[in-house]
């Protein structure tokens, strides 16, 4: 767990501001998600813009922030990240605008950009209105495969398919599971058969276990004779 020793209560106290969200809390979390300050998966801190206004309409709108990180993947930027004080609002707020502003700057061209009060962690994609993820820090473990997920410079999951269901298979081999492990289901629920090969078929159902798994499962014709008997339609 990233934060397992930070108390949180240090939030509320007024002088903890910006600079002990950068460097308490955000810190851990850059590292964790593997930048470094060099090579082509990097962070970039506080990188000013040459020409710091973006076309709103036929106007010039200032872009007044410099947001705390840029973050680089294959040497272009990636997303963007700005620190604010725990009493901000990080939603539906002038930082949000900015944030944006900075992050479709032609200097950046970012796809991603988050905001980060200490006490909640909002991600944005340009593409979009409504945040992809927010959660609150203290429960940053329930969040953090996603986020991880979305952010890693290694893995860049896009954002319109980070939403897909965790493998069932992985969750039980990470569980102990070993070869010849029998599990029984008490109801498999699939409204599709696919025909892999003469003899060899596939469905793929959800599973709930401690959250949604995705789960195939293959069989041959023995087996689909009798589990579809006529009521299943090859594809």
């Amino acid at each position: 767990m990233i934060f397992e020793n930070f108390d949180f209560s240090a939030l509320d106290d007024p002088e903890f501001k910006e600079d002990s969200v950068r460097e308490e809390l955000v810190l851990p979390i850059v590292k964790a998600l593997g930048y470094t300050v060099s090579g082509d998966s990097r962070v970039v801190r506080s990188r000013s813009l040459v020409h710091p206004y973006v076309a709103l309409g036929s106007q010039q709108r200032k872009v007044s922030i410099v947001p705390d990180y840029l973050f680089l993947s294959e040497g272009k930027p990636y997303w963007v990240l700005d620190a604010k004080a725990p009493g901000e609002e990080i939603t539906k707020s002038k930082h949000v605008e900015q944030a944006y502003s900075y992050a479709i700057h032609p200097e950046v061209r970012a796809e991603l950009f988050a905001l980060c009060n200490g006490k909640e962690f909002v991600l944005y994609s340009i593409k979009r209105f409504d945040p992809i993820l927010k959660f609150k820090l203290q429960s940053i473990g329930e969040s953090w495969e996603l986020l991880s997920r979305i952010l890693n410079p290694e893995i860049k999951a896009h954002p319109d398919v980070v939403n897909f269901y965790p493998d069932y298979g992985l969750h039980l081999r990470m569980l102990g599971a070993k070869e010849g492990f029998s599990h029984i289901a008490l109801a498999v629920n699939t409204n599709h058969v696919m025909k892999v090969e003469d003899g060899l078929y596939s469905t793929s159902t959800i599973v709930t276990a401690e959250k949604e798994y995705a789960m195939s499962l293959d069989f041959g014709e023995k087996d689909y004779n009798a589990v579809c008997q006529d009521s299943c339609r090859i594809n």
